[in-house]
């Protein structure tokens, strides 16, 4: 029996686009869920919405979650306290937005003895058999702490670890992956508690050095994993499928 934790960090836009995204991005991962739940009798799915100061969330969210039929959980954290209300540059806050919604994510998978936390962007698109390959894979790679899948572009931007050098030289998989939709191992407390401590020192930085620009918590993890990857501290799986399709938004800066 595993137990999965679906986390998904959000923020409320300045344009209201949240709901609409969100909905879009549910329609894709959960269009067939009730099919796949019965499919996979061994596996229960628990779904945490974290907030980074979304005072309407519940109001936002509970509509579109309620059609899933699948448990959930929704908090609202960092209340008038986000980074995108602070005075800093505008790239560390879309780098590092949800810095301490995934930190929240990971404390809550060791909390409440989720066997594996998947994490989630809220307006990425999923393909339909997001579940069936990730189930597959984890069961055919017990001892995996990440697996990752293949991923593409809804539009003409170029993926993001061509573009980021770190990103390209230190992803433990693949150069066309997205930082979306890994399967994290949190049964192993050590894996998981590592990058919790990371995370925790990379917002300690953050805060000391607003003015200045920083790589996204994807980049940071990989740079940090990457020794401990190459020593089999730590494993890693590639689905070699494409599992998740990012949609860019064009005035991203404008919605932080």
């Amino acid at each position: 029996m595993n137990k999965i934790l679906l986390l998904v960090c959000t923020y409320p836009r300045k344009n209201d686009k949240t709901p609409q995204v969100f909905m879009r991005m549910c329609k894709s991962l959960f269009q067939d869920f009730p099919t796949i739940r019965k499919s996979m009798p061994n596996t229960i799915f628990e779904l945490l919405i974290v907030g980074d100061d979304y005072p309407n969330i519940e109001q936002d969210f509970k509509p579109i979650l309620e059609h899933i039929g699948i448990k959930y959980t929704i908090v609202n954290i960092n209340q008038n306290n986000a980074l995108r209300h602070m005075n800093a540059n505008k790239q560390l806050k879309w780098h590092h937005a949800c810095t301490r919604s995934l930190i929240y994510g990971f404390k809550f998978s060791l909390q409440k003895q989720f066997d594996y936390v998947i994490t989630f962007s809220d307006d990425d698109y999923y393909n339909p058999k997001y579940f069936s390959l990730i189930n597959e894979a984890i069961n055919k790679n017990s001892e995996a702490e990440l697996i990752f899948g293949l991923g593409n572009f809804k539009n003409k931007i170029i993926m993001p670890r061509k573009r980021n050098k770190i990103l390209t030289d230190n992803s433990p998989t693949s150069c066309d992956t997205i930082a979306s939709g890994i399967v994290f191992k949190s049964k192993n407390i050590v894996f998981i508690t590592d990058i919790i401590q990371l995370l925790d020192s990379t917002w300690k930085r953050v805060m000391e050095n607003l003015d200045m620009p920083d790589n996204p918590n994807d980049a940071i993890m990989w740079v940090y994993l990457k020794p401990k990857f190459n020593n089999k501290v730590y494993r890693s799986v590639l689905i070699p499928s494409v599992i998740v399709y990012h949609d860019t938004e064009q005035t991203i800066f404008d919605n932080i």
